[in-house]
């Protein structure tokens, strides 16, 4: 498994680096095996966290989300219908692929959703 993370941060430091070499500049530019090194050490840092921080949290299910589900219950039948059952009181994240989604009230918005859950 070590090895298995150290290939991961040498992978992370390779596009790091790839990364980094198309964006130098004649100003500036930076040395990849820093950018591998610093990885590394962080990927490192992050292995010795044994506690998990969503443990024991209340999590948010929107109300839009469990009320659009209740449409595809309607016609469901049988094991997908217990499934969409079930998933009404699941989490889910909300993707904002408009700024549109951003601002506004009720649930159908980020604003909206922020002033919900409080």
């Amino acid at each position: 498994e070590t090895s298995g993370k150290a290939s991961d941060c040498a992978a992370a430091g390779a596009v790091a680096g790839r990364f980094l070499g198309e964006c130098r500049t004649r100003e500036a530019s930076l040395d990849s095996s820093v950018v591998g090194k610093a990885v590394h050490e962080h990927a490192a840092s992050q292995a010795a966290v044994t506690e998990n921080p969503f443990t024991n949290r209340t999590f948010y299910v929107n109300p839009s989300y469990a009320a659009s589900l209740d449409n595809s219950i309607i016609t469901a039948t049988g094991q997908i219908r217990a499934t969409l059952q079930e998933m009404k009181d699941v989490p889910s994240a909300y993707w904002l692929d408009r700024k549109a989604k951003i601002l506004g009230n009720g649930t159908r918005t980020m604003e909206g959703i922020l002033a919900d859950s409080a």
